[in-house]
């Protein structure tokens, strides 16, 4: 009888022992396989993480661009409102008819100046 207990203590450990080493071996293969998963994830951010790096500087960029635009746009309006102004003061100065005469009497005489030479009959009867 002792005999036998010992032969089924054996058998039993010996079974025990061969699912400790099956039990071993798929824990070193689910090991391997979360490794290489986790691996491929930890890639899979540090792409991500550069693709958005990548975007923020440009978008960084064009809201650069955006402000300069802005800033010479308002330049430019500054300087459209500055003609504006200088021009209601052209309109100020024009406006009583002697004086416009008198200007466009001058742009003429000017123009023709500088169409006919000073040696030309049609300048001469002219002035």
């Amino acid at each position: 009888m002792q005999q036998q207990i010992e032969q089924v203590r054996t058998q039993m450990n010996d079974g025990l022992s061969r699912n400790v080493s099956v039990l071993n071996e798929q824990m070193r293969v689910i090991n391997e396989q979360v490794n290489s998963q986790l691996q491929l994830v930890t890639q899979q951010l540090q792409n991500s993480s550069g693709q958005i790096g990548q975007r923020l500087d440009t978008a960084a960029k064009v809201i650069g661009e955006v402000r300069e635009n802005i800033g010479k746009l308002s330049k430019a309006s500054e300087q459209i409102y500055e003609v504006g102004k200088n021009i209601a003061t052209l309109q100020e100065i024009l406006r009583p008819p002697k004086l416009r005469g008198g200007l466009g009497e001058q742009f003429l005489g000017e123009l023709l100046s500088r169409s006919f030479p000073p040696s030309s009959s049609a300048f001469s009867i002219l002035f």
